[in-house]
């Protein structure tokens, strides 16, 4: 799986490159981006995760470990914010962060990660509890990763024609809720063959609500001007 990511990056690196418009010179006047803060943000924040993912291993607060890990994660995203309010960063405008829809897609960004909870846990977990090994679990979830690809292009070439992005998340959203309430009907009797409808329904259901976000994302960066003009932001 992760070899897959490896191989798939550089593919989507050139396509970045060259798909995406250069971006105009930077004005001489302009302040230079702070890539300090950036530093101390991804730090603190990479910190923090690495503390909650092992926080049941090392007994949470109990643990000298979680506590140097997270109160040094926490002294960072301190130490970013800070810098970021003695020196503004071209390249970040908080008052686009505070806008309604903004705060709105980061809340539907983190309840579409919530449900990938669903493939990468909460279904393996289940099977494997009951007794399945790996290859007797992996059909089942490779039914949530077969239309990831077709069904993204198919998402991509609607936002090409100009449809609406949000209808496209909520689309994607209300598969993922049926599987969900399929998922609901779990009982003993089930085993990865019973996965197989809702697991499809899901990847589905990410597929077009990722494309979705996405559009949304971009359009509210240019709607608000943040691409334009950050600092105007």
């Amino acid at each position: 799986m992760f070899w897959n990511s490896a191989l798939i990056a550089p593919a989507m690196m050139v396509c970045i490159y060259f798909g995406i418009p250069a971006t105009p010179p930077r004005k001489k006047s302009a302040p230079a981006p702070s890539f300090g803060g950036f530093f101390y943000l991804s730090a603190g924040l990479a910190m923090i995760f690495a503390a909650l993912q092992q926080g049941q291993r090392l007994d949470w607060w109990r643990s000298g470990e979680f506590n140097a890990w997270f109160w040094s994660g926490f002294f960072f995203l301190v130490s970013a914010l800070v810098r970021r309010l003695r020196r503004p960063n071209s390249l970040v405008a908080l008052p686009y962060l505070l806008k309604w829809n903004t705060i709105l897609l980061g809340c539907l960004l983190f309840w579409f990660r919530f449900t990938l909870c669903t493939t990468i846990i909460l279904v393996p977990q289940s099977l494997a509890i009951r007794g399945f090994e790996a290859d007797q679990i992996g059909p089942a979830i490779i039914w949530s990763a077969v239309p990831l690809i077709p069904v993204a292009f198919t998402a991509a070439l609607l936002l090409l024609r100009k449809f609406d992005p949000r209808l496209l998340f909520a689309i994607g959203l209300a598969c993922i809720a049926l599987a969900a309430w399929l998922n609901s009907q779990y009982s003993s009797t089930w085993a990865a063959e019973s996965f197989y409808r809702t697991e499809l329904l899901t990847g589905v259901g990410q597929s077009f609500a990722f494309i979705g976000l996405v559009g949304c994302v971009v359009l509210q960066a240019i709607f608000s001007g943040a691409l334009a003009s950050p600092n105007g932001c």
